[in-house]
């Protein structure tokens, strides 16, 4: 079995069980409350998601929080999920796939 998570400590991703493929916007809530790694296999929501990834990553800093918030929200309102859903999951990449992995918190 092998699954994805991602240390919020050292930021290493480990596999440690099956992630779930999404292809449809209307897959993301129920994969969303599994808590299991997402895989991305959709061109259009990979698009948004990147965005996203790419505004929170911005080096200026007002600009980059008010997109990424803006793009969330997008997001949550396009695929009927919980506006806090980009708290709890962090966007990656890993072999050319866009991944959604829960953040483990302490």
């Amino acid at each position: 079995m092998v699954n994805h998570t991602l240390s919020t400590e050292t930021g290493r991703f480990e596999l440690i069980g099956q992630p779930m493929v999404v292809t449809r916007g209307s897959q993301l809530p129920e994969a969303l409350r599994s808590k299991k790694p997402i895989i991305i296999d959709n061109p259009e929501m990979e698009k948004r998601f990147r965005s996203l990834q790419r505004w929170q990553e911005a080096r200026i800093w007002f600009f980059g929080v008010l997109a990424a918030a803006l793009v969330a929200y997008a997001i949550s309102r396009d695929y009927k999920i919980e506006l806090s859903w980009h708290r709890d999951w962090k966007i990656s990449t890993m072999d050319g796939k866009l991944i959604l992995t829960p953040v483990e918190r302490r």
